[in-house]
């Protein structure tokens, strides 16, 4: 009997199912017949024309995309914002690590706490349609502190409203490294007895990608302030950022803090890249302070390794003071320009002994300029100054254009272009209209190592905003095919003088 009853055990066709395993006999594919190939039948895929949808799959491939993307009964993983939550900062209590937070059009007065999760927060329509509006006397709008990662991703808002020291817009804290996209951080404010970076800051060993953004008429009132657009203690890349018309007033009797503003709209102690990006149109007003100075209105470097690539510094103003630097002030670091422009920056000062130093820039440090356009900076006002152009001695400058930078009350032996000194090597650049004593009564470099004076032929000057001058040389120009023969233009040809000129003259 024992020998019959084996026999027909392990005579039966077929063998059962492996446990878990939801397919029969035939092969067919777990819920039935499988039309998108995607290892799912119809009876459990709630979309089987679509091989992206099925159950198992991660909502966070395609954040925000109005799908249920697993097939768990939930739009965007359930953290739609209002549809699932009143405010983004509900949503983001309630996510973990890895989800997506999708937040509708609007106006939210919220304040966000990222609290450490890798959480993808998106505006899906954009900052000009989604509003993080900072609830009164809630400090940022947003925060970034407990070590989030790059896959911290904040996109597609207009961060406003916001009052605290640091970071009224965003605050980005130490050993942190979110990801910044396609932002407007704008109105924000700081009326405390010291402010830094009031638009984004970036604090001690942090680091931030900071994409497609705009910073833009961010406040400091302050006895002691410091960078009202955005302050970098860290490493950070920017690209496709403007960072533009953020203003400072210094207020409060002398004896009060600092007599030095350290960055108009943005001060760096760290490392970072820049890539097209724009500072334009910032303002230091020093005259409720006149003896408080300026180092740097639109960009203050220190301690600093940066790299600049095609970067337009235009525009900033300092309102009276013996300010460094309208443009660019540089201290103790490193830093390369290539298709940089530094143009139409101003120091305006009436009344002091001495005025403004470096109307364009001022670098102390160690510098390459490569295809740069310096032009049209300016000291004005009846207080003598300096250096109407750039203030540099340790620096090579190639393919450099230095036009039509002025000082309106010079001091005895001021340099209307820059100053030569030993360590400044100038090779095959321009210098043209820049005051009676270019160079402050040094020996000039033109006619040595390819250096001219040359018109540069400008195609449009005609704007009052430096940053809406074209830079293109004109057909008359003494600067095309000028530069260094061993730098090519992009269509192949000798590299012109100035920010057009190079592999890189194009990419604007």
């Amino acid at each position: 009997m024992t020998l019959i009853l084996l026999t027909l055990l392990f005579s039966c066709p077929g063998t059962p199912d492996e446990p878990g395993e939801d397919t029969d006999e035939s092969g067919a594919e777990p819920g039935g017949a499988d039309a998108d190939g995607d290892g799912h039948g119809a009876a459990v895929d709630c979309d089987d024309a679509d091989p992206a949808i099925h159950p198992g799959a991660n909502e966070s491939d395609t954040p925000c995309d109005g799908v249920d993307n697993d097939c768990d009964g939930r739009i965007d993983g359930g953290f739609r914002v209002p549809d699932d939550y009143a405010l983004p900062s509900e949503a983001v209590a309630a996510a973990s690590g890895g989800d997506s937070v999708c937040v509708g059009p609007g106006t939210y007065v919220d304040n966000v706490r990222f609290g450490g999760k890798d959480i993808q927060l998106i505006g899906v329509a954009g900052a000009a349609a989604t509003v993080l509006m900072g609830a009164t006397g809630g400090g940022s709008v947003v925060r970034f502190e407990d070590h989030e990662s790059a896959d911290a991703l904040l996109r597609g808002f207009t961060i406003s409203g916001g009052e605290a020291e640091s970071g009224a817009g965003i605050y980005v804290g130490d050993r942190t490294w979110p990801t910044l996209e396609q932002l407007v951080v704008a109105d924000n404010i700081c009326l405390a007895s010291s402010c830094a970076g009031t638009g984004i800051y970036l604090d001690g060993a942090g680091e931030m990608v900071v994409r497609d953004t705009i910073v833009t008429r961010n406040l400091q009132w302050s006895p002691s302030p410091q960078a009202a657009g955005m302050l970098i203690y860290g490493h950070a890349a920017l690209t496709d950022v403007e960072v533009s018309f953020n203003e400072i007033t210094v207020t409060g009797p002398p004896e009060m803090d600092s007599d030095t503003v350290l960055g108009g709209a943005i001060l760096v102690v760290g490392i970072v890249t820049f890539t097209r990006v724009s500072i334009v149109g910032n303002r230091v007003d020093l005259t409720p302070r006149p003896e408080t100075s300026v180092y740097g209105v639109g960009l203050h470097l220190d301690h600093t390794n940066g790299t600049f690539q095609n970067v337009v510094v235009a525009d900033n103003v300092a309102l009276c003071a013996g300010s460094l630097a309208g443009g660019v002030y540089m201290e103790n670091s490193h830093a390369s320009f290539t298709n940089v422009v530094i143009a139409g920056n101003q120091l305006d000062c009436d009344g002091r002994i001495r005025g403004g130093f470096g109307a364009g820039a001022y670098l102390g440090g160690t510098v390459t300029m490569t295809n740069v356009d310096i032009v049209g900076n300016a000291l004005t006002g009846d207080s003598p100054g300096d250096y109407g152009g750039l203030y540099t001695y340790d620096a090579v400058l190639t393919n450099v254009s230095v036009a039509d930078n002025a000082i309106a009350t010079p001091l005895p032996g001021a340099a209307g272009a820059m100053p030569i000194y030993e360590g400044v090597t100038i090779l095959y650049s321009s210098f043209s209209n820049n005051g009676d004593d270019p160079f402050g009564g040094a020996p000039s470099p033109i006619g040595t190592s390819g250096v001219i004076e040359g018109t540069p032929d400008y195609l449009d000057l005609t704007s009052a905003s430096a940053a809406a001058w074209d830079l293109t040389l004109g057909p008359g120009s003494d600067l095309r095919d000028a530069g260094d023969p061993a730098i090519l233009d992009a269509d192949g040809t000798r590299s012109d003088i100035g920010s057009r000129g190079g592999p890189l003259g194009l990419d604007w």
